[in-house]
């Protein structure tokens, strides 16, 4: 169903194969990353040397060209997380004397635990006041001894992160000599003002609110629920994000990931039945966290300000995706939240990249305490790193991430000795670390699988292998780089394009292993193999999974694309005017088809499906592009003889 609706106000003042390998490209970093496709034309305005005729128009072979394209950016979807949290502790030492609430703990709470603990956020107690905080002191006291809250998972003595939440030691001692003394209130006068939040926008008024209207109900209890909600993005020109705010609507909401869907799937899974949202972690291709960045909210986090000159951009008329994990909280829940955005007519200066180091092989035996998986990229290019994503399940132990220079020396980025599932989040350095080209990220991840560890969700455990559901396991380390100018930032991307292709094939080829008949394992292997030019065992795969799944409508439109690479004219046509046929809403198919027509000399048709290709995507440049020049040589057809 439906759920979203915007509203533009007056500005007042400022499982499939796992989509975490995201990626975006041009033509021009896909062939330079593999060798043997050949594009021509200019790249930027997706033309891939069209040239008129006489009656119709010719094309050189693109269909693997389009495919790497589509392989690679619509299989892959980000799943980022995003904290920055409170203000860093100030360190304050507790003044000479008896520790007292007013004077000593107040400032410390409203500082640190109030954006979360108070009246209508997601803590579950308020912590504003005397009586609040002294009926639970035994509890405060332990829970910021064990570092537990403020939750903040990365160890000190490396690199400095915006919004570190962690107390310092002098903050923690304060709550021990608080309850030792006697729980104290203290002189009224030393109580500093309670803190104030809007209830509306930090910002001020948005330049576009996005909400969601028709609530999704969650259950008094039972078991998390992940939601996905579609909010349609007003249509027209394109804008660019300097800021948003989200507003959850619920304390049951744990953590958002916010998503831009420009290929219409979540639309069409919105739409199955009534309720609002669909369901799960799998959704589908051609999502993706624009422009790099990390896109999401967590309780206690501020509105998100992107840096000077590195907006991102949201595309008119494709779909804004919420995902959200729900809690129950003993009641049942109206779940709507909204999101507020800020303009700026400035584009972005330069781009982000992101890399994705994951293990896709997981697989934990039952009792094993100390499991571990590697991953590595070596720089092609001078870079800044900006942010850090860490992600993994329940089982997740040692987390680690580290830049081994060229010279040898090794660079901590990110160490979470005590990882928690429940407070995830992705973490912005404070100061931008460079590294130079040849040096080579790792990740190194250490799992727990044994009855010792406190939040193995098995008893006893159980064998644990890679799969995105919380039951399943996974590790995975976004690093988010900032390239120096736009031929490093094409040197990267076409440096990823292997590994991204080398652990697609993998994983699938894993998959295959359990369960040969697994169709969707069969299309993935399909894709990677036709981009790798392996045209044999590309149609082998792809035609087992038309076989295995007839109502796969991207498996036609690949095995289209695959046979129009083989210059298989008839076959790529009736593939492709299948995978219509079961989706009509599939504009890679359409655009496709109209240039099979557009080869034949039907202008007509060609421009039909052409025209319907840019309505599903506006973003299409291929599609409008050809598009055009039909029109043109309609026009000239049209002209009087001389």
């Amino acid at each position: 169903m439906r759920t979203g609706r915007s509203g533009s106000r007056p500005k007042t003042r400022l499982q499939p194969f796992p989509w975490f390998l995201g990626l975006t490209l041009t033509r021009t970093s896909v062939a330079s990353a593999v060798p043997s496709l050949a594009f021509s034309g200019d790249a930027s305005a997706g033309s891939f040397g069209l040239r008129a005729m006489k009656v119709g128009f010719s094309m050189r072979p693109i269909a693997r060209q389009l495919f790497t394209v589509l392989l690679v950016t619509s299989s892959v979807l980000e799943w980022p997380f995003l904290s920055t949290g409170a203000e860093s502790t100030s360190g304050r030492r507790p003044a000479a004397g008896p520790v007292t609430f007013n004077r000593d703990v107040a400032p410390i709470l409203f500082k640190n635990c109030a954006p979360c603990h108070r009246p209508g956020e997601s803590g579950p107690f308020s912590l504003l006041t005397f009586a609040d905080a002294s009926k639970r002191a035994d509890t405060l006291v332990e829970v910021v001894e064990r570092r537990y809250m403020p939750p903040w998972l990365p160890a000190t003595g490396h690199v400095e992160f915006v919004g570190n939440r962690r107390l310092s030691d002098s903050d923690v001692a304060v709550f021990r000599r608080w309850l030792e003394g006697g729980l104290r209130e203290g002189d009224p006068s030393d109580l500093p003002e309670a803190p104030k939040w809007s209830s509306e926008w930090e910002l001020g008024e948005p330049d576009l609110i996005l909400r969601v209207d028709t609530p999704f109900t969650l259950p008094p209890d039972g078991r998390n629920v992940y939601r996905n909600f579609v909010l349609p993005i007003p249509s027209g020109t394109n804008r660019f994000v300097r800021a948003f705010q989200f507003r959850p609507g619920s304390r049951a909401v744990h953590h958002a990931f916010i998503l831009v869907d420009k290929s219409g799937g979540s639309r069409a899974r919105d739409a199955v039945d009534s309720v609002a949202g669909f369901p799960g972690l799998d959704l589908p291709e051609g999502i993706e966290s624009p422009g790099g960045n990390f896109l999401s909210w967590q309780p206690g986090r501020r509105p998100y300000v992107a840096p000077l000159g590195l907006s991102w951009t949201l595309p008119g008329g494709a779909d804004l995706v919420f995902q959200l994990h729900l809690q129950p909280t003993g009641r049942p829940e109206q779940i709507a939240p909204m999101i507020g955005l800020y303009f700026t007519n400035r584009p972005p200066d330069r781009e982000f990249f992101k890399i994705c180091l994951s293990s896709l092989l997981i697989d934990i035996p039952a009792g094993e305490k100390a499991y571990q998986v590697e991953d590595s990229f070596v720089l092609p290019a001078d870079v800044s790193v900006l942010g850090l994503n860490p992600h993994c399940h329940y089982l997740g132990k040692d987390l680690q991430g580290f830049a081994v220079l060229p010279n040898g020396t090794t660079n901590q980025l990110l160490h979470i000795p005590e990882w928690d599932f429940n407070w995830q989040g992705d973490y912005r350095l404070k100061d931008p670390l460079s590294l130079p080209r040849g040096s080579k990220l790792v990740m190194r991840y250490t799992f727990d699988n044994s009855p010792d560890n406190p939040r193995n969700p098995n008893r006893p455990p159980q064998r644990i292998r890679f799969g995105v559901e919380t039951q399943d396991e996974m590790a995975e380390l976004w690093v988010q780089l900032l390239p120096r100018n736009p031929a490093d930032l094409e040197a990267l991307r076409a440096a990823y394009v292997p590994k991204v292709l080398g652990e697609t094939i993998t994983y699938h080829e894993y998959r295959l292993r359990l369960d040969p008949n697994d169709a969707y394992a069969h299309r993935r292997l399909g894709e990677a193999k036709f981009v790798m030019g392996d045209l044999v065992a590309a149609a082998a795969h792809l035609n087992s999974a038309v076989r295995l799944d007839p109502k796969d409508d991207t498996a036609q439109l690949n095995l289209g694309l695959l046979y129009q690479e083989q210059k298989n004219i008839p076959a790529a046509e009736q593939a492709l005017t299948e995978a219509i046929r079961l989706n009509p809403a599939n504009g890679r198919a359409h655009g496709s088809l109209g240039i099979i027509l557009g080869e034949r000399g039907d202008l007509k048709g060609a421009a039909l499906h052409l025209r319907e290709a840019v309505r599903l995507d506006p973003t299409d440049t291929i599609a409008r592009s050809v598009l055009e020049q039909i029109a043109q040589l309609q026009r000239r057809a049209a002209q009087p003889k001389k």
